[in-house]
């Protein structure tokens, strides 16, 4: 049994972050209309603007920055 874990650049601060590619949260890009992963460190600065904006927080999986079992690819 193997494991995958993605690596992407972050679509809030571009920084390079290891990712669950079926969990991790993304945005749709108005750039590129493809869905782009976010890192742990910009959904936590993302929720304090969501909430003043009346919006509910991301919430990742538990496992959203864990590696996935291959069979689950």
């Amino acid at each position: 049994m193997g494991y995958a874990l993605c690596f992407g650049n972050c679509f809030g601060c571009d920084r390079l972050f290891g990712f669950n590619p079926n969990k991790v949260p993304s945005i749709l890009s108005p750039r590129t209309g493809q869905k782009e992963p976010v890192c742990q460190a910009c959904v936590d600065k993302a929720n304090p603007e969501r909430a003043k904006n009346g919006l509910p927080p991301i919430v990742p999986a538990p496992d959203a920055y864990e590696p996935e079992p291959e069979e689950n690819l």
